[in-house]
């Protein structure tokens, strides 16, 4: 279950260090989303469909900034597993080793928008260096 520990906490990493890879704030970027989301709700798939309702009501990309908003991602996601899973003792262990992660974090991420902007699509990205 360690991917998805990972891209949870650098979804909370990215929230937290939000102005050293945008130029646009949090806070709109959020609600662009929301409202990009809405216009395409008939083109979403189905399982999408019942979860964007719940991502925009609750404000979900908005909680990650916060450990508590990450331990009941991972609870949400725990819930979806019929095994047992670790994700709901994630937290504690975040806790314990949260610098060296944000480090991992801060070392990894401009490289990823480097990657994105020369491959994908132009990732807005400012230079931490």
């Amino acid at each position: 279950f360690s991917g998805i520990i990972v891209d949870v906490l650098f979804d909370h990493f990215l929230s937290v260090h939000w102005s050293k890879f945008s130029t646009v704030g949090r806070q709109e970027f959020i609600e662009d989303c929301h409202q990009s989301l809405s216009i395409t709700i008939p083109n979403l798939p189905a399982s999408f469909k019942r979860l964007l309702p719940i991502l925009i009501d609750y404000d979900i990309l908005d909680s990650y900034i916060s450990l508590d908003g990450i331990d009941h991602a991972l609870y949400r996601i725990d819930r979806r597993f019929k095994r047992e899973t670790t994700l709901c003792d994630a937290v504690t262990d975040i806790e314990n080793h949260y610098e060296e992660l944000e480090t991992c974090f801060l070392d990894f991420f401009p490289d990823i928008c480097l990657f994105t902007d020369s491959h994908l699509f132009k990732c807005v990205y400012k230079s931490i260096g």
